[in-house]
């Protein structure tokens, strides 16, 4: 049985390579291990005739699979289960994601996606991520050092336990510890007393001992090397930095984040805040320490800013491969983007100072603390009701790898499917006093929809073997055909425009014969929603498509899923979950000191009420607005009639499928959850779907975005 644990564990571990470097790797196994590990790993590993036993060497079996073949096959997971079970390519017919169920759409910008429909589950694959745009010279050479510095480190790496909390790391508190303004970039030393304490509290003194290197974790190796890049890159660059150098810039804290005189001018009365950087490698003391903690630590944290969908990714690669995690963090910090495949975002997302935007906490008052009075003004949360609850205290503006991950993120996407700079900045820092019409702006900016999500997952998660998909109910889709609902529900709509368009047609379901015209003065985004809602409804007469398409437009945001589709989540290497934020809310406002999952079900409100909170009278149940936190979010949630929406996405850490027990990552910690939470116990009576009053339930979920690997270039 122990080797048949070994066996599998290294299975697992393999499974974020392809198919020559897993090769590479067994045979570079000491002999007895790969003698005890051999037949159990590689039968799970390897696909093709019996590859069981002596058999598992043999170069055939090794030859299964060359890696070419394995980019055509996104459903490459669900290809293998069949293999296993019948021993035989031949019989992969029968699986799911085959070519034959195999189907495909025309998205708005030309790139066709493909689908499959399993029963009640809907599957829609990402596209191949093509070319961004072509790197000039300065970031050719940029990559050049980073690639030698990062040479050999190509495996996922692993974390310390004991440096993920249940509370969140407050990065930009850590980090500020270190009397940068004292400092130089000459001072700026591995080993030295400037990075002790962080050291100290990660691990890294104890477990990354250079005088040890050829046996260290690939994420020791990968702190080391991206230490090494910074310094090589600031001797090659002196007077340009790194791209993303102004979201390091941030006054929060013991001490601002830039060395003696790098910084000038921070101008408190501007709206933003900010700042003259005098010296770009100013900051790049703090850049380091903001990205290996926050990956070291796991807690990438949105804070206020309504940026879910942008940071799941993030976070699911600072667990799945902590180095490459670094790696990309560096690639992304230097020139801009995480990778060559993503087209560069727009120039104005490099100019930009979060960090200099105060903050109020009620434990520590202002931030920083010499702001003038003038400025101390509370800044609006643009995130749902749970980001803002879960950010009190904290920034509404992320600083230095998270700022930049998610703004390349929504920047790269926004050119991707629009192609063009000329439009208005798709994101806004947060400041006090940002006007109601900008903070709309920037919160339909940063939200993100289902095809973001899949954009996001393929570029950060598998961009290598292309695994990421979309999964949903589809008896959302009402009456509408499988293939018009998909195109409608999954087109790469710009996000932005995507959301505007729903809000307008939403108002004019009191006047739809006034649509046609009215869209001619609408965005081209509005008309080509239109168009596909046309064909969802299968009709052109304004009434037929908001009766039958606005119920789909607003099922796919309701929770539906089921044990079925949990259970593929699962599964997957990686999923981002939507969910409902306000049961978050819940879990952190009541979960006991022991962690186990909590939560209460419509049907149980008042009793809970009347047994927890019996200073709460029963007629002001209906009135949560004269409660605060958690509380108030959960009365709200379960005084509806109908399902609450899925505003928020999560990854899904771990499943103990048998104890029904859940570990889901948001706002940079973890929450444990129960099955019953996540799927719910009832249906909704009266409402819609393929199956009335059997699709919608009093679950959390609503879709997932998942991938069969983790690759990176």
């Amino acid at each position: 049985e122990g080797f048949k644990c070994l066996g599998r564990f290294i299975s697992i571990q393999l499974s974020a390579f392809g198919a020559s470097e897993q090769t590479n790797i067994i045979m570079a196994l000491p002999p007895k291990l790969l003698t005890v590990a051999a037949s159990v790993m590689l039968t799970q590993v390897f696909a093709g005739a019996d590859c069981s036993g002596q058999n598992a060497l043999s170069e055939r079996c090794l030859a299964a699979e060359t890696e070419e073949e394995v980019a055509l096959l996104a459903h490459r997971r669900e290809v293998r289960k069949i293999q296993a079970a019948s021993g035989s390519r031949a019989q992969t017919a029968a699986g799911l994601g085959t070519a034959s169920q195999m189907k495909s759409f025309r998205g708005r910008t030309g790139r066709y996606s493909k689908y499959v429909v399993e029963g009640n589950m809907a599957l829609v694959y990402a596209n191949q991520p093509s070319p961004g745009d072509a790197p000039d010279a300065k970031e050719t050479r940029m990559l050049e050092i980073i690639e030698s510095t990062f040479k050999g480190i190509d495996q996922p790496g692993g974390f310390l336990a004991q440096n993920i909390r249940q509370e969140p790391d407050e990065t930009w508190t850590k980090c500020s510890t270190i009397p940068w303004t004292t400092l130089t970039e000459k001072d700026l030393k591995w080993g030295t007393t400037i990075y002790s304490d962080m050291e100290h509290a990660l691990g890294i003194e104890k477990y990354c001992n250079q005088g040890d290197y050829d046996t260290l974790d690939p994420t020791c190796l990968a702190i080391y090397a991206a230490f090494n890049a910074t310094m090589q890159l600031i001797k090659e660059f002196p007077n340009d930095g790194p791209a993303y150098y102004n979201a390091t810039v941030t006054a929060w804290g013991e001490s601002p984040s830039w060395f003696k005189g790098a910084v000038s001018d921070v101008n408190y009365n501007e709206e933003p805040p900010t700042a003259k950087v005098l010296d770009p490698n100013g900051m790049t003391g703090y850049m380091i320490c903001d990205m290996v903690r926050n990956i070291a630590t796991q807690s990438p944290n949105q804070v206020g800013s309504g940026s879910c969908s942008h940071m799941a990714p993030l976070a699911a690669i600072s667990r799945e491969a902590p180095a490459q995690a670094i790696k990309l963090a560096t690639k992304l910090m230097w020139t801009g983007r995480w990778s060559l495949n993503m087209p560069k975002p727009c120039d104005y997302v490099y100019t930009m100072q979060p960090g200099l935007v105060p903050y109020y906490s009620d434990n520590g008052g202002w931030e920083p603390s010499n702001v003038p009075e003038s400025a101390r003004r509370a800044a609006a949360c643009t995130g749902n009701a749970a980001d803002c609850e879960a950010g009190k205290d904290r920034p509404m503006n992320p600083v230095g790898m998270v700022w930049a991950y998610f703004q390349t993120i929504i920047g790269s996407y926004s050119r991707y499917v629009g192609g063009t700079c000329d439009r208005p900045p798709l994101t806004l820092v947060n400041w006090p006093g940002i006007s109601k019409t900008d903070a709309d702006y920037r919160q339909s900016s940063l939200g993100g929809t289902s095809v973001t999500a899949l954009f996001g997952c393929q570029q950060t998660i598998d961009p290598k073997f292309g695994s990421c998909k979309n999964i949903f109910n589809i008896d959302v889709c009402e009456d509408s055909s499988d293939e018009a609902c998909i195109q409608l529900l999954e087109n790469d709509w710009e996000q932005r425009e995507y959301r505007e368009f729903l809000d307008w047609a939403e108002k004019q379901q009191a006047n739809p014969s006034a649509i046609p015209e009215l869209l001619t003065s609408r965005p081209k985004t509005d008309q080509e929603v239109w168009e596909a809602a046309v064909q969802a409804a299968g009709s052109k007469d304004p009434v037929a498509i908001l009766t039958k398409v606005m119920p789909i437009l607003q099922g796919k945001h309701y929770p539906s899923f089921s044990e079925d589709l949990l259970a593929k989540a699962c599964n997957a290497k990686v999923a981002q979950l939507t969910v409902a934020a306000d049961a978050l809310s819940v879990v952190d406002a009541f979960a006991s000191a022991s962690d186990e999952p909590f939560y209460i079900l419509p049907n149980e409100f008042e009793a809970f009420m009347a047994q927890e909170f019996p200073q709460i009278p029963q007629e002001d149940y209906t009135h949560p607005e004269k409660y605060g936190g958690g509380i108030a979010i959960w009365m709200k949630r379960l005084m509806g009639d109908k399902p609450n929406t899925c505003d928020h996405a999560v990854y899904l850490e771990s499943c103990f499928e048998e104890e029904e027990k859940y570990t889901i990552w948001s706002w940079g910690t973890r929450f444990n959850v129960s099955k019953t939470m996540l799927l719910g116990n009832t249906y909704w009576p009266n409402t819609g779907g393929r199956s009335p009053g059997k699709t919608y339930t009093n679950g959390i979920i609503c879709q997932a975005t998942i991938a069969d690997h983790v690759s990176w270039e």
